[in-house]
C-alpha cells in the first residue's frame, strides 16, 4: 500500500469511537507524549476471522522457561533516534514493540529498518480499556491490528493494556480481534538504572520510547550479559 493510502486509513481509523482520550501522561514523560486524539462516532464494522474465545485468553507477566532469556518490551513509540538505532542494531537486540499506529506511522522508516523487532498491539489511541464499552474495546484492538499490519507488514499477535489497566471484560474484545496473550511485565526500567538490579529467567522488562532509552538500554544490556541472560522475542515463547 502506498504511503498516501496508509495515511488516509490512519486518519479514518482515528474516527472509530465515541470517546475523547487523554494523553498518556501517566506512562510517558512529557517530552514524548503523543497528541490528544478526538474520536468521533462511526458505523464502521470490522470483520475479523478468529477461532479464539474469551476462555482462550492468557494474561502473562513473566515467561516460564529454563532458557537464559529475558524479554525487552518497549511501549508507546513516541521518541526514536539514530542513537537508539545504533544501540539496537549493533547489539542485535531482540525487541517486542508495543506502539500505537500513529507513533509507528510518524517514524515508519525507522521502525521498518529494525531487523529483530516485532510489532504488537497497544490499542489504537492508548485508550482506558477498563472504562470504555465492549464495542469500543473491540474497535481499539481490531483497528490497531489493521493499521499496524499496513504500516510495518506485521499483524500483532500480542496485546499490552495501556497503563497495565486490565479487567476480565477485556478478554472478549481480545478474542474477537485474534489476540490471545495480554502481556504485562515483571520489571520496569524508567529513566535510570536501579542499583543492585537482578534479573531472572523469563522476566518481561518494560521500557518506553523516551529520550533516555539510548543511554539506559546499553547499561541494562551489560547487566544482562554479566548475569548470563540475553534478550529474546516474546513471539518465540508465546505460541
Amino acid at each position: 500500500m502506498k504511503s498516501s493510502s496508509i495515511a488516509l486509513v490512519l486518519a479514518f481509523a482515528l474516527q472509530v469511537s465515541s470517546h475523547t482520550f487523554v494523553r498518556a501522561v501517566d506512562t510517558v514523560p512529557p517530552d514524548s507524549v503523543p497528541p490528544t486524539t478526538t474520536i468521533q462516532q462511526t458505523t464502521t464494522t470490522l470483520k475479523v476471522q478468529t477461532t479464539l474465545t474469551a476462555k482462550d485468553i492468557v494474561k502473562v507477566s513473566r515467561i516460564q522457561t529454563n532458557k537464559p532469556v529475558v524479554f525487552i518490551t518497549i511501549d508507546d513509540g513516541a521518541t526514536v533516534s539514530d542513537q537508539l538505532a545504533k544501540v539496537l542494531d549493533k547489539n542485535h537486540v531482540a525487541v517486542t514493540t508495543f506502539a500505537m499506529p500513529e507513533m509507528l506511522w510518524r517514524a515508519r522508516k525507522w521502525y521498518r529498518a529494525r531487523q529483530n523487532m516485532t510489532f504488537e498491539n497497544h490499542t489504537n489511541t492508548h485508550a482506558h480499556m477498563t472504562t470504555i464499552s465492549p464495542r469500543n474495546q473491540k474497535i481499539e484492538l481490531c483497528w490497531a491490528n489493521k493499521l499496524i499490519k499496513q504500516i510495518v507488514g506485521q499483524r500483532p499477535v500480542l496485546y499490552r493494556p495501556p497503563r497495565g489497566s486490565w479487567s476480565e471484560e477485556n478478554r472478549a474484545a481480545m478474542a474477537k480481534c485474534g489476540l490471545k496473550y495480554a502481556v504485562l511485565w515483571s520489571v520496569v526500567i524508567e529513566n535510570t538504572v536501579p542499583e543492585k538490579l537482578e534479573f531472572h529467567r523469563g522476566d518481561i522488562i518494560l521500557f518506553h520510547y523516551v529520550q533516555s532509552l539510548p543511554t539506559v538500554l546499553p547499561e541494562i544490556l551489560k547487566i544482562l550479559k554479566k548475569q548470563k541472560l540475553e534478550p529474546a522475542l516474546l513471539r518465540d515463547y508465546l505460541k
